[in-house]
């Protein structure tokens, strides 16, 4: 049975071609629909679905933990390593004092889509029916914005929030509000689409997407239409590195990630409904039905060849699949002076190195595997000004 699973993974992932991201699905503990997912930072995430359920991952493993509530969960955000929040269905608002997680009052009824922080002591939630709560003296109080529609998408920018949404037979602008006293509003962007995500590096540069299959660009005076030159469904969540680099995900398993400024739709390996996404150093998430976890490595992407993946130069590997170790031969690859193999595995991390010199002869290295997980792994090979890369499994 592992031999099919590791077989069928490995399809996919030849499939996509290096010339593509490498998305990966990572063992989650739960079937049902993941909607958020948010990173501290690469080593502290946290992702939250429907029926209450609360994943956390440490140590590289995602874990269910106890959860207060029994309600849909649609976002979470956490302002440092022992304190976050999510909310959901109903009014929901739950707290992680650092512990565990406990159920805190609302002052709402209505369903809470999305929540932002600027920093720990201020915070906002965007729900259904206009709902708009902030963050004061620890309590969530309901601000009066004045909104028809319900606002699915929410950042806290600066001083100011920006929040949009939709509602049948009627679409919300995006909207930036001062939370200061007045709470005075202006209207960023208004169009005959449901917005269903955005993100904002700075006031002058932002994205938005929504609803029927709509991505635009805010450079601080208009708004434009990404360049993406053929359809794609509905997106759900966006989430950006920086001003040129980022992703969206959503219906059909669909991701398109901004790489340098440009929008390119990557081979997700799923068909399955993407509802959030995070970016944690380099690493790319998204999350969706059925707790379908992916995750990419962004930096990857620029070492890889343009070829086909597979090291043009014959480096011979074996056994593959390997249990115990793995043998790595080198004589084949030409002549250079010397040169390092890593062993990374699929989210970019080394697990191990060894370097090795033509003029010693050292050109045949045994990494030991006992303490890998079943899975692929990559072989980076440096040497020169060249660098090679081939992959191997471990059963």
């Amino acid at each position: 049975m592992i031999k099919i699973i590791i077989l069928a993974v490995l399809n996919i992932f030849f499939a996509a071609g290096l010339t593509q991201a490498q998305w990966v699905q990572e063992a989650c503990p739960t079937r049902e629909n993941l909607n958020s997912v948010f990173f501290l930072n690469p080593t502290c995430g946290w992702a939250v679905g429907d029926k209450g359920i609360i994943l956390g991952k440490a140590n590289g493993i995602w874990i269910q933990n106890p959860s207060p509530v029994k309600e849909n969960l649609y976002s979470v955000a956490m302002t440092d390593i022992n304190n976050g929040w999510a909310v959901g269905a109903n009014g929901t608002i739950i707290r992680f004092n650092g512990s565990v997680w406990e159920k805190t009052e609302s002052p709402t009824r209505n369903d809470l889509f999305a929540i932002s922080f600027k920093d720990p002591s201020n915070g906002v939630i965007t729900g259904k029916n206009g709902t708009i709560l902030v963050l004061s003296e620890n309590k969530w109080k309901q601000l009066n914005g004045n909104v028809i529609g319900n606002l699915y998408a929410v950042q806290y920018l600066e001083d100011d929030i920006i929040f949009g949404g939709g509602m049948e037979l009627l679409n919300v602008p995006v909207i930036r509000m001062s939370i200061k006293p007045g709470n005075s509003s202006i209207t960023v962007f208004d169009s005959n689409i449901t917005v269903t995500g955005l993100a904002f590096t700075d006031p002058e540069n932002g994205w938005i997407i929504g609803s029927p299959g709509v991505l635009l660009h805010y450079d601080g005076k208009s708004w434009q239409r990404s360049d993406i030159n053929y359809r794609f469904p509905s997106m759900n969540h966006l989430s950006l590195y920086d001003k040129n680099n980022g992703i969206c995900v959503g219906f059909s398993g669909t991701i398109l990630s901004l790489k340098d400024g440009f929008w390119t739709k990557e081979e997700s390996g799923t068909n399955m409904h993407l509802s959030g996404s995070a970016i944690a150093g380099r690493n790319y998430y998204a999350v969706g039905e059925k707790g379908v976890i992916l995750v990419r490595n962004a930096e990857q992407d620029f070492q890889r060849p343009s070829s086909s993946g597979i090291a043009e130069k014959p480096i011979n590997i074996y056994p593959n699949p390997c249990t115990d170790f793995v043998n790595i031969d080198l004589s084949g690859i030409g002549n250079y002076s010397e040169g390092t193999v890593f062993l990374t595995d699929l989210t970019g991390e080394v697990t191990d190195q060894k370097n090795f010199s033509f003029s010693n002869n050292n050109l045949h290295l045994t990494f030991s595997t006992l303490n890998y997980k079943s899975g692929i792994y990559m072989i980076k090979i440096k040497t020169g000004n060249e660098i090679l890369h081939s992959r191997f499994i471990v059963k």
